[in-house]
């Protein structure tokens, strides 16, 4: 979407910035630190969870080749 400014009787296009900036510059810096750190951890988690679900996936004999056994999957992730 294209968003137009008037300036000077001449309209012009402008920029859009992405909407979390625009959120971002109306909280103070500290906020917004932590909603960085919020959908940090959150997409951390989204990680972890999903290299979790390919190693579960896997036979024995492919975790034996890693060095792993299923009781070791979830210790794995995380490290």
């Amino acid at each position: 979407m294209t968003y137009y400014q008037e300036v000077n009787g001449s309209v012009t296009p402008v920029a859009r910035s992405y909407p979390l900036d625009e959120l971002a510059s109306s909280l103070n810096r500290r906020t917004h630190r932590t909603l960085i750190a919020l959908f940090d951890a959150i997409l951390e988690g989204c990680d972890r969870r999903r290299e979790l679900n390919e190693l579960a996936r896997m036979d024995q004999r492919a975790l034996n080749d890693l060095g792993l056994s299923r009781v070791d999957l979830e210790r794995a992730v995380r490290h």
